[in-house]
């Protein structure tokens, strides 16, 4: 299973290092980071949730047919609700 590791406002991938230490080999965590954050800070920063969305979609679209839960809290979780509208979009 892939457990999809949403950014609050302003974390990036490395807000979740302690979390993917500590789980079970059988779930692969997968961090996002958004552009201007992480691994992506020299990248410009989005200020529309909707291109946050699209961008995180990328991100993750080649791993969505394995069985997947979003772990995320704060703005992750408005992120996790538009980005599970996307992916639902996408199969239809």
């Amino acid at each position: 299973m892939n457990l999809i590791c949403l950014p609050y406002a302003g974390a990036s991938y490395y807000s979740y290092r302690m979390l993917e230490n500590s789980i079970t080999a059988d779930i692969q965590t997968i961090t996002l980071d958004l552009p201007g954050h992480g691994k992506r800070f020299r990248e410009p920063l989005l200020s529309n949730i909707g291109e946050m969305c699209d961008d995180l979609y990328l991100q993750i679209k080649h791993e969505l047919n394995k069985s997947y839960a979003f772990y995320c809290h704060s703005m992750g979780g408005l992120i996790a609700y538009h980005l599970c509208l996307n992916i639902l979009n996408s199969y239809f």
